[in-house]
């Protein structure tokens, strides 16, 4: 049996917001190992909203480990926290 591509109007298609939230990921997780957490932490910020749990999640996941560079340890484990219970819902 063939399996059926998404149809357009389906919960199964993705939105043109969840492709801008994964560049905005990317481009986060890009700058961060470029050397540059703030120009990094805007992206993921703005990924951060998304209503996907594993995009979103993985932002916090990345915005958690520059608070950890900063040493504000406390902000981030909640960060981190959060982004794994977002991503296991």
């Amino acid at each position: 049996m063939r399996s059926r591509r998404p149809v357009r109007d389906s919960p199964a298609w993705p939105s043109p917001a969840d492709f801008t939230d994964v560049g905005s990921v990317l481009l986060g997780q890009l700058l961060l190992s470029d050397g540059e957490p703030e120009a990094a932490e805007g992206a993921l910020t703005a990924a951060g909203g998304s209503g996907s749990g594993v995009i979103s999640g993985y932002a916090g996941h990345l915005r958690g480990h520059i608070l950890i560079g900063r040493e504000d340890l406390d902000p981030a484990a909640d960060l981190l926290e959060a982004a794994a219970s977002t991503m296991n819902a």
